[in-house]
């Protein structure tokens, strides 16, 4: 007879109808599949433009350093500059996880510069702040960086958080991701918190070892943070992606900021990280519903001793 750990259980997501079936007895069917995807594509674009006079770094504001930010318009004409990689290293195969909190803190710091300079463009609706690592997770280049996209129209995932925080306001005069932050915070799920942000494994979770990162506090748009919250993402950062890399390997995974502009006054931010842990089948393809082989339970055991564990190294307390 199975225990209740072994049955499949159907879970919704915090905000939208995105349905997932969390189903234990699978156990960690799929993780293999990363090990030999994480790979170096030959080019890269990064270390022509490191290395060539004639493709140097193009910052899109005078008052950015030289060397970090690069216009994707040399590998893309078809993106007309509304796509640029700002590069955290100019190292070939340095990796995110172990960049230094300082660099991490300077690169955030110029994705929410760029993001406000992008923002002043009329047509642009929404700036989408990204990163990508490993070859099957779509990265472009084998250097850290942040990637910043701009798009005409707001996605539709953004757009229905938009639309839950409103009504959920209007209803219930509360934020929902503030009730989602007051729950996860010191629960089963909660990677770690610090002064400003709670690092957690979300209630549905689209893929394995998913985690989120939010704000502990009601804030409305990354573009609002100060350079104090800011070196404190930072340090979250560092210390819940090289937790990952710890706990799973060298896993691509992809990471996602979803944050409005300045003007939005209901949505909470939130960063959003997937590791590619396997393909998605046919319930993701066909029917919008997501199959999670390990409870989001299981991830902030894992992921959370071992980010508690990265985070007390960086902050020197072992």
């Amino acid at each position: 007879m199975n225990n209740r750990g072994d049955v499949p259980e159907l879970r919704r997501d915090y905000f939208t109808n995105r349905l997932v079936i969390t189903n234990t007895e699978r156990g960690n069917r799929g993780t293999e599949f990363y090990k030999d995807e994480v790979s170096d594509s030959g080019k890269c674009f990064a270390c022509e433009h490191v290395s060539s006079a004639k493709k140097p770094f193009s910052p899109v504001a005078t008052n950015h350093p030289q060397g970090l930010a690069v216009n994707f318009e040399e590998a893309d004409e078809k993106l007309n500059n509304n796509h640029l990689a700002l590069i955290a290293s100019a190292k070939h195969g340095d990796l995110f996880q172990k960049l230094a909190v300082e660099t991490i803190a300077k690169v955030l710091t110029l994705a929410q510069e760029n993001t406000k300079t992008m923002y002043s463009n009329k047509e642009i609706n929404y700036v989408l702040l990204f990163a990508r690592y490993g070859h099957c997770a779509g990265a472009v280049t084998s250097h850290p960086n942040l990637e910043l996209l701009a798009l005409p129209e707001i996605p539709p995932i953004i757009a229905e958080e938009i639309q839950t925080a409103e009504k959920s306001r209007q209803d219930f005069d509360v934020c929902p991701m503030c009730r989602v932050v007051s729950v996860e915070l010191g629960g089963p799920r909660q990677l770690i918190s610090t002064s400003y942000y709670i690092a957690f494994a979300p209630w549905a979770p689209t893929s394995s070892h998913e985690f989120w990162i939010s704000p502990r506090t009601h804030q409305t748009s990354f573009l609002r943070s100060t350079e104090r919250e800011i070196n404190d993402l930072a340090l979250v950062l560092r210390s819940t992606l090289g937790g990952l890399n710890a706990a799973l390997g060298n896993a691509p995974f992809t990471m996602v900021f979803h944050s409005t502009n300045e003007k939005s006054n209901e949505h909470h931010w939130h960063i959003e990280v997937h590791p590619k842990m396997r393909n998605w089948g046919s319930l993701e393809k066909g029917l919008d519903v997501f199959l999670n082989d390990v409870p989001p339970e299981t991830t902030g055991e894992v992921l959370g001793r071992a980010s508690r564990k990265e985070l007390a190294e960086l902050v020197g307390v072992i």
